[in-house]
């Protein structure tokens, strides 16, 4: 295919008509759109011929989206192109030449066969569910879907079926309902919020270890859009031409556990100054993520600290199941716990009065003037608070800072936007690589909230353990030349 490939760049000046051929595996990113002549190739399983009027190309199917179909026998070819803005990459679609086939048969069937080739998500007949949130961020769920990732889907072909959340807990209810033979990708079109309801949907099934796998592909619509900007899907289109190819990786989440009660978390669990620019400025969400600076800003002035008791259980600790305790009925269904059970003595208990138990646990400081533990590198669409941790890497990251100045204050936020990675080089800044945590808030003089993945919980003891690559998200398509 490469000599035929050179052959017909150089007679393409003299042949004003030529084969373009779609061939290889169905579904297989090995497969390529490529042009050649007729010179007698033998058919191949998968193989689709047709007539081509305009100047050829080469086009590898980690770089073609689909084809649309023009009426008769035209169609026009899509393909992805990768741009790099400042740090982060995103996608559009860029059109190609128009085809004009033979007759409106042969059109349709390489539509189909393109379209096969193009696509990773390898949904067969499965659909993908997009979950519209109208009330995300500045109320254009709606508008996003049909401007931005309807198009793509239309020419990537891709079947799809749509449900606009009505109320609070919606994402949740249809999560824990949908039949996974129907439905192959879960897209939500929101903010971290519609992604966490999705995942307690589909974390609290009975069949969770299969429902868990269900891959997640988050449209950025929200406030806050963390697990967006961690899965490299930094705007709307780019999120929806990442649904078409289909790449996935692996996505630790965590028990945060507050008995009886215990939460799945992708995001972040926090307390003090991150958990005030959450639900402090709940007020301003028609700001966009401009409320958070808004928020910081009158956080550094009021020079407050949070005191709380924080211990971590390290991600090189060796777990040594010598004394396991009675699992609680609140963790009988759903991922293990064995960390939790193992140092925590709450049989017949209800809240963690006491912390755990037992060798390896280490202690932090008392006084916080920034304290989270983050699950994924980004808190929003462009604060990468955690850049030493990943989306699969099987602990967590506890960036943390005591009773410093002001002046220090505004240097660990200023730093920690724009996608920079500076304040973790801070000599002032902790960042703790753990697989669990046990925090206890209660001692903090200064108002304030504990916040799970931007959703306010109870302002109690809480125990988090993760749970290494128990889900799946879709990820920026990059290409594998």
């Amino acid at each position: 295919a490469p000599c035929v490939h050179r052959q017909v760049r150089r007679r393409m000046a003299m042949e004003s008509r030529f084969e373009v051929r779609a061939r290889g595996r169905e579904g297989s990113l090995a497969c390529v759109l490529e042009c050649s002549r007729d010179e007698g190739c033998p058919e191949r399983e998968g193989e689709v011929r047709f007539e081509a009027t305009r100047r050829g190309f080469r086009v590898g199917a980690e770089d073609l989206l689909g084809v649309e179909a023009m009426g008769d026998a035209r169609a026009r070819l899509w393909r992805i192109e990768r741009v790099r803005k400042g740090s982060v990459w995103k996608a559009k679609m860029q059109v190609m030449p128009q085809l004009t086939f033979r007759d409106a048969k042969e059109a349709k069937q390489a539509v189909e066969a393109i379209r096969r080739v193009a696509s990773g998500t390898r949904l067969g007949s499965r659909e993908v569910l997009v979950l519209v949130n109208p009330h995300a961020g500045k109320r254009r769920g709606m508008r996003l879907w049909q401007k931005k990732v309807l198009p793509v889907f239309r020419r990537s072909g891709i079947a799809h079926r749509v449900v606009e959340t009505k109320a609070k807990g919606h994402a949740k209810e249809v999560a824990s309902t949908l039949n996974l033979d129907e439905i192959g990708l879960v897209m939500t079109i929101g903010g971290d919020g519609t992604v966490f309801e999705v995942l307690q949907g589909l974390c609290e099934r009975s069949d969770w270890e299969k429902s868990c796998k269900m891959a997640l592909c988050p449209v950025p619509a929200g406030s806050g859009n963390a697990l967006s900007a961690s899965a490299g899907l930094f705007d709307p289109t780019t999120a929806a031409i990442a649904a078409c190819k289909g790449v996935v990786q692996p996505l630790d989440i965590c028990s945060v556990i507050q008995p009886p009660r215990r939460f799945f978390s992708f995001l972040s669990t926090t307390f003090g100054l991150i958990a005030n620019l959450d639900i402090g400025t709940e007020h301003l969400r028609w700001m966009g993520d401009a409320r958070f600076t808004v928020g910081a800003l009158k956080e550094i002035l009021g020079n407050k600290v949070y005191a709380g008791k924080a211990s971590i259980w390290p991600a090189d600790a060796e777990l040594k199941a010598e004394h396991p305790n009675v699992v609680p009925s609140y963790l009988r269904h759903g991922p293990p716990c064995p960390i939790f059970c193992s140092a925590m003595d709450v049989e017949g208990e209800t809240t963690l009065n006491q912390g755990p138990s037992g060798g390896g646990w280490k202690k932090l400081e008392d006084d916080f003037s920034l304290f989270i533990l983050c699950n994924i590198p980004y808190i929003s669409l462009d604060v990468k608070m955690a850049p030493l941790t990943s989306l699969g890497n099987s602990s967590f990251s506890v960036v943390h800072c005591g009773n410093v100045s002001k002046s220090k204050r505004l240097q660990v936020l200023s730093s920690s936007g724009g996608h920079s990675e500076r304040h973790i080089a801070l000599p002032f800044v902790g960042n703790e690589n753990a697989r669990a945590m046990y925090l206890d808030p209660t001692t903090a003089e200064h108002p304030t909230w504990l916040v799970v993945d931007g959703e306010k919980v109870p302002f109690e003891p809480v125990f988090v353990e993760s749970h290494p690559e128990l889900a799946r998200v879709v990820v920026f398509p990059h290409t594998t030349k």
